[in-house]
């Protein structure tokens, strides 16, 4: 029986290692360290992740990428706009206040495609179910951020 190996995101050299698997087509596993994506990913939780197909990535989707200072991440991705030609990304873990700072398209890596809580159970984020889940969940996102702005500015007048 062939075991696929798991990487834990902050192991000495290991993104070094993600990266390059992923650039070469390859689909990693990675265990996650953080409580940014509560509930639905947990601590300890593995993540499988596929390289990004930048033709087929949308709001909603769960992308692997590294911050401006190197720092790897695992979250929601909210927004998509073109700065100077150049497609940033915008995104927020689900258990995050605030928004991520917007990253260019090349430093996303990777989307994740599954999540394997245990040997048994397994989401797949693919189903129409979990699209639609995740979307809905990224709309009701903006409409609170919306509705906490408007708040603000009747307290402050």
């Amino acid at each position: 029986m062939n075991t696929a190996a798991v990487i834990g995101i902050r192991e000495q050299g290991a993104l070094e290692l993600i990266l390059a698997l992923l650039r070469q087509g390859l689909t990693v596993r990675l265990r996650v360290s953080g409580i940014s994506m509560l509930p639905l990913i947990q601590e300890g939780d593995v993540v499988e992740v596929t390289p990004l197909c930048e033709k087929k990535i949308r709001r909603g989707d769960i992308v692997f990428f590294c911050d401006h200072q190197g720092n790897p991440f695992i979250h929601r991705l909210h927004r998509l706009r073109y700065d100077s030609k150049v497609l940033h990304l915008q995104t927020k873990g689900d258990a995050c206040a605030g928004y991520d700072p917007a990253v260019p398209v090349n430093q996303v890596y990777g989307q994740v495609r599954r999540i394997i809580i245990t040997d048994r159970k397994i989401i797949t984020l693919q189903n129409p179910f979990s699209c639609w889940q995740s979307r809905f969940l990224v709309a009701r996102t903006a409409i609170l951020f919306c509705l906490r702005r408007i708040k603000m500015v009747i307290i402050k007048e």
